[in-house]
């Protein structure tokens, strides 16, 4: 036998190369499939979104977190995964497998930044946020591991300006008023005279004068005549009755005091202490005999 056709021998080439393709698909599938993929989930708070009159739902939509982890012991972080906010400040980005140990702990330190602006520039984080932006373990349930952040996320409005908040516009200053008359030059116009209009006289309407209406005077109306009462009658005065003046005693007249001598003590003889009885110790008798009755003699009846 001799060689294939060319034909032929192209149409076993490609069928080689799809069935090679197909296993290097199949194998990179079954590779993909056995990674394992674990999810962050956090939120973001304004803090001063509320005395701005600013409206959150439109903060948060334009805002990104980004999950930024150590990589080795220097100071250097590689982002591993980036997601957007929606509108009530809730995000959830998702993480390789190779990141996360069997027990669920991250082999890195990763933190949680947000990013905003229009260069998508990240936010300065607040004093002392940074442990509440750490990556730990929240729960496991049924092998089902969750990560979030230790806290909410807070910031600023006018330290992380998003892509929402455009850039103030600048007006020209307003003229002063009132503003300047701009002299207009015209050519004259010349207009002939208006021919003017006779007008006959109004011919007057005379109107007779109106009758007058008599009007009778108004009774008059005569008050009473006022009564007038007799002025009243003086009373007299009361007599006054004067009380004799008083009769003022004299004063007594002093007497120098009396000074008798004092009484001539009395005393008394003192007193006279008897000796104490002398103590005589009782004298015990023996109790008296006693002296029994003969018992009685019952007579027959």
């Amino acid at each position: 036998m001799g060689d294939p056709p060319p034909r032929r021998r192209r149409l076993w080439l490609v069928f080689l190369a799809a069935l090679l393709a197909a296993s290097l698909y199949s194998s990179d599938a079954a590779d993909a499939s056995k990674e394992r993929i674990f999810s962050v989930i956090g939120a973001g708070e304004c803090s001063d979104c509320a005395s701005k009159k600013v409206n959150d739902a439109d903060v948060f939509e334009a805002l990104q977190v980004a999950i930024n982890c150590r990589a080795g012991e220097g100071d250097q972080y590689q982002i591993r995964g980036i997601g957007k906010l929606d509108k009530d400040g809730k995000f959830l980005v998702k993480l390789p497998g190779n990141l996360v140990n069997k027990d669920g702990e991250l082999r890195e330190d990763c933190f949680a930044q947000l990013h905003g602006g229009p260069m998508n520039a990240p936010c300065p984080a607040p004093h002392g946020s940074l442990e509440t932006a750490k990556i730990v373990l929240k729960s496991v349930d049924g092998g089902k591991q969750t990560l979030s952040t230790a806290g909410k996320l807070s910031f600023t409005a006018e330290t992380c300006a998003s892509a929402f908040f455009w850039h103030f516009p600048w007006f020209k200053p307003l003229p002063k008023f009132p503003l300047p008359q701009y002299p207009w030059y015209f050519p004259p116009l010349y207009s002939p005279p208006s021919t003017p209009a006779y007008q006959p006289p109004t011919t007057p309407v005379y109107t007779p004068p109106s009758t007058p209406v008599y009007q009778p005077p108004p009774t008059p109306v005569y008050s009473p005549p006022p009564v007038y009462k007799p002025p009243p009658v003086p009373t007299p005065s009361p007599v006054p009755v004067y009380k004799p003046p008083p009769v003022y005693k004299p004063p007594p007249s002093y007497q120098p005091p009396v000074y008798t001598p004092p009484p001539v003590p009395i005393y008394k003889p003192p007193p006279v202490y008897k000796p104490p009885p002398t103590y005589n110790p009782p004298v015990y008798t023996p109790p008296p005999v006693p002296v029994y009755k003969p018992p009685p003699v019952y007579k027959p009846p």
